[in-house]
């Protein structure tokens, strides 16, 4: 079993300080992580030097690129995730930075052929402007990958998860699967932390997720995934000198983006 796709143990949970880097990676290495893994991978370039995992977090999908790419450079702006990623996925060919991906230019780190962000775009406040920047990072000819969580409701209420949890479990038996690793997916889908800040988080819709993305990355394609919990995008640049972002595709230039507080956030679409 590669260290990709290596659910980490109860000792892992209990070695690191902070715990949600190994909780979020348990959740992820039992709930979707081979389906995003495959997703990535299916959307490689041909030309594959250098790549980029924005938000690497426990640095899963940096170890699937680097079986992929000579050289592959992860950041997060957590410091526990790059610690955990630094112990827990060391590849030769990995650099893994703390940085915010919106730090992430081309005049310091040159660009890229594929460049991939799973699972975290939906935290930055301003979105428009982050996407043109993550646009820019991509040679021609590269690749850009995006994907994130998309909910009609823009936030998921915790007693819904529990209940998909639950919902789940039942399903995981009735397949047949054996019942204590039913009974590990479930615990890693309804650990404390993770229904914190699952339900503290704020999703667009699918349509708006297409809209957005869209306007920035024209002629983008789109593909459901987690059984209509996520959504990948996938967008390869033709060549240089696309036209300024707020020109393209009726993305209006006042189309923004506000974070009110902390716990919640508002979309504000052009009138």
């Amino acid at each position: 079993m590669s260290s990709s796709s290596r659910p980490p143990s109860s000792a892992d949970l209990r070695s690191v300080a902070d715990e949600w880097p190994a909780v979020y990676d348990r959740f992820t290495s039992l709930r979707g992580g081979n389906e995003l893994g495959e997703y990535l991978t299916q959307q490689l370039p041909d030309r594959r030097t250098r790549a980029v995992d924005l938000g690497t977090g426990p640095g899963r999908h940096a170890a699937v690129l680097a079986e992929h790419f000579d050289y592959v450079l992860a950041v997060d702006n957590d410091e526990a995730m790059i610690r955990y990623a630094r112990l827990h996925r060391p590849a030769p060919n990995v650099e893994y930075v703390r940085l915010d991906l919106r730090h992430v230019n081309v005049s310091d780190f040159a660009p890229f052929d594929f460049v991939a962000s799973v699972m975290v775009v939906h935290h930055i406040p301003d979105l428009v402007p982050a996407l043109v920047q993550i646009r820019d990072l991509v040679a021609v000819g590269g690749i850009v990958v995006l994907v994130d969580r998309v909910d009609e409701r823009g936030r998921v209420p915790r007693a819904w998860l529990i209940e998909e949890a639950s919902r789940a479990l039942r399903a995981d038996l009735d397949d047949g699967r054996p019942q204590a690793e039913a009974a590990a997916r479930y615990e890693a889908s309804t650990h404390p932390t993770l229904l914190d800040r699952f339900s503290s988080d704020t999703f667009l819709p699918p349509g708006e997720f297409e809209r957005y993305y869209g306007g920035v990355f024209q002629g983008a394609t789109f593909t459901p995934l987690l059984g209509g919990l996520g959504m990948g995008m996938w967008w390869r640049r033709e060549a240089e000198g696309d036209p300024p972002w707020p020109l393209r595709g009726g993305v209006a230039r006042d189309m923004w983006w506000q974070r009110e507080t902390d716990n919640e956030a508002r979309w504000h679409p052009p009138a």
